[in-house]
C-alpha cells in the first residue's frame, strides 16, 4: 500500500512539474492575465478535442486514486481494530461473515466508493 502512494505522489508531482515548465508565457500566469494556465497549456499541446480527453482521463484517475484510498482507510481501521490498537476495537474488528469485510469501517469511506 505505502508503494502505490509513493508512485502516486511521484507520478503527480512529475506532472505539477511537466505543467509548470510547459507554461509559455510565465509572466502572464504571475500578473494574472492567464487566469487558467492549465487549459492554455493544454489547448496548445492537444487542440480543444485533446484537452478534454486528457481532463477526462486526469478525472477518472483522480476518482479512482480517491477510492483507493478510502478502502485502504477501512482496511486500515479493520486490521487496527482487530488487534487491539485502537479505541473502540470491538466495534470495528468484527466482519461480516458472508462479504468477508467489516460493515463498521465502511464508515471510513463514502458511499459511492462502498461495495
Amino acid at each position: 500500500m505505502r508503494r502505490t502512494i509513493y508512485i502516486g505522489g511521484a507520478a503527480a508531482t512529475f506532472v505539477c512539474l511537466a505543467l509548470i515548465m510547459a507554461v509559455p508565457d510565465m509572466s502572464a500566469v504571475i500578473s494574472g492575465k492567464d487566469a487558467d494556465p492549465v487549459t492554455t497549456v493544454l489547448h496548445e499541446g492537444f487542440g480543444a478535442a485533446g484537452a478534454r480527453i486528457v481532463l477526462c482521463i486526469v478525472l477518472i484517475s483522480f476518482l479512482s486514486c480517491a477510492m483507493s484510498l478510502q478502502a485502504a482507510a477501512s482496511r486500515l481501521a479493520y486490521s487496527y481494530g482487530r488487534d487491539d490498537m485502537i479505541v473502540g476495537s470491538t466495534v470495528s474488528s468484527s466482519a461480516s461473515l458472508r462479504r468477508g469485510r467489516s460493515r463498521r469501517t465502511r464508515c471510513c469511506s463514502p458511499p459511492w466508493c462502498r461495495p
